[in-house]
């Protein structure tokens, strides 16, 4: 299960979920909703810790979506900050965008 991040960067967020769709589209990861976690914090992390294993996209360094889950002890198979790929704010580039899926492809 994928989980993007649902950040404050807009550039970052709309990365992150581009990536996420597409390990989705592509069969690799089911994706998730970290925003969900708003809803009802108990019944999400507990639903998370049925589901593995977990994958992280997160925007920026900051790392919001694995810090959330960690708080619920939830540690990630795998966790990407997509600074690491160069993504920065500005404008969305959608063949950037591929290439940060086809790196994440790799790795999975």
């Amino acid at each position: 299960v994928v989980y993007p991040c649902s950040g404050c960067s807009s550039v970052a967020v709309r990365f992150a979920h581009h990536a996420a769709r597409r390990l989705d589209q592509l069969g690799v990861a089911e994706m998730s909703y970290m925003h969900a976690a708003g809803a009802d914090e108990a019944m999400f992390a507990a639903k998370v810790k049925s589901r593995s294993p977990v994958i992280v996209i997160d925007g920026c360094a900051l790392g919001c979506a694995r810090r959330w889950l960690a708080r619920h002890g939830v540690e990630p198979a795998r966790h990407y900050d997509l600074t690491d790929f160069g993504v920065e704010d500005g404008d969305f580039d959608p063949v950037r965008a591929e290439s940060v899926v086809q790196c994440l492809t790799q790795d999975l």
